[in-house]
């Protein structure tokens, strides 16, 4: 179950102060309606924050693994079309596709790095932070689905 969202303390104390008489049902359905009224309009958020988080999680995922498969198919067809590797159409696909992150790479390393010792940072880096936000989703779903050793 997931935890409520922080209410005001109009929605904590409506009703909770006064007690109502046991035959008086009027007060009392009125008193629930006002409540279902509080928690509609102030207290229930349309999207949990997790939900949101989930969400950029998967989306910083999808960013990550794209460049990450790129840079593992450029070594494969590295292996595969030997020297030739740089005139293949898909190993140019890849290298348009990793371009991003080995520039990145590229600008904030030293410049007596090679091509190569480049595009294995950027796999290293890639594959670290993909671990990072692979297991930062695992934490938020196991807490979503409530079980207790996942709470802090």
């Amino acid at each position: 179950m997931l935890p409520r969202p922080l209410q005001s303390a109009r929605c904590r104390t409506r009703g909770a102060e006064r007690g109502f008489p046991r035959g008086a049902r009027g007060p009392l359905a009125r008193a629930l309606s006002d409540m279902r009224k509080c928690r509609r309009r102030f207290c229930a958020p349309s999207e949990s924050t997790r939900g949101r988080v989930l969400r950029l999680l998967n989306i910083l995922q999808v960013v990550l693994y794209v460049p990450l498969l790129a840079l593992l198919g450029q070594a494969l067809l590295f292996v595969l079309a030997g020297g030739k590797h740089q005139s293949n159409f898909f190993y140019q696909l890849l290298s348009k596709l990793a371009s991003p992150f080995t520039w990145l790479v590229r600008t904030l390393a030293p410049k007596v790095l090679s091509v190569a010792q480049v595009g294995v940072i950027t796999f290293m880096l890639l594959v670290v932070c993909s671990f990072v936000v692979f297991a930062e989703r695992g934490y938020l779903y196991c807490v979503e689905l409530g079980y207790a050793d996942c709470r802090r």
